[in-house]
Formats: C-alpha cells, sequence, structure tokens
C-alpha cells in the first residue's frame, strides 16, 4: 500500500512479539513461528498477484487487434 499507514501491521507484529516474551507468556519458538507465518503470507500473497497480472497481461496480448469500422460513404469516397 503506498500509504504512510502501511507500517501499522509490521510495527505492530514486533511490539507484539516483544511485550509477550518481556513479560513471559510466551517463548520466543512462539515469535519465531509467528515471523515465518506472516512471510508465508506474504510471499503466498506476492505469488498470486504476480501471477494474476501476468494472466491480465497474456489475456490483452492475446486479444485480436480492433477492426475499423467504416460507414459506407466513407469507404465509397475512398474507393
Amino acid at each position: 500500500s503506498p500509504s504512510r499507514w502501511r507500517w501499522i501491521g509490521p510495527v505492530h507484529a514486533v511490539l507484539m512479539t516483544v511485550i509477550v516474551v518481556v513479560t513471559g507468556n510466551h517463548w520466543w519458538l512462539d515469535g519465531i513461528v509467528a515471523v515465518l507465518v506472516l512471510v508465508l503470507c506474504a510471499w503466498t500473497v506476492f505469488g498470486v498477484r504476480t501471477g494474476w497480472h501476468r494472466l491480465r497481461a497474456r489475456r490483452t496480448e492475446a486479444a485480436p487487434p480492433p477492426v475499423e469500422i467504416r460507414s459506407r460513404a466513407a469507404a465509397a469516397s475512398t474507393d
């Protein structure tokens, strides 16, 4: 996202992990697994978006060129 608010998610994840570990509610492994899950999700989203854009580009390349439609009067005047 081009928004300046895009950093709230990652900052929240890091702060939450640090706070949970410092207070002793969970182990570091929980944070590590959470980061791995986030990376896997981001990688999946990137792959889906890339595939979607490639599919759309392929469809526009495969589309036939537009056909010029001329009126009978225009066709008769050029012949």
